[in-house]
């Protein structure tokens, strides 16, 4: 997987075709395709920079896009929290 950060230093994009937009204070936005996803987050201090809502990421897709936020922020040396 290849993730870059775009010249908006809150855009990432991916080699497998999504990308997500921090929007700070508490969105996500994950693109795929031709499907756009606002995700709820909460900013955390501390080596974890998000916990990520579960409940925000459709069910059917929860695991995959969990996964692929997950290594966008490993790519970057983080971590997340799911709730």
């Amino acid at each position: 997987m290849t993730t870059q950060s775009t010249s908006n230093y809150n855009l990432y994009t991916n080699s497998k075709g999504f990308s997500l937009e921090v929007v700070m204070p508490h969105n996500f936005i994950y693109r795929e395709t031709k499907r756009e996803i606002n995700i709820y987050v909460e900013p955390l201090i501390g080596a974890i920079p998000f916990a990520v809502y579960r409940e925000t990421i459709p069910k059917e897709d929860q695991e995959r896009i969990l996964e692929n936020i997950r290594e966008i922020f490993r790519y970057q040396g983080y971590e997340i929290e799911v709730e």
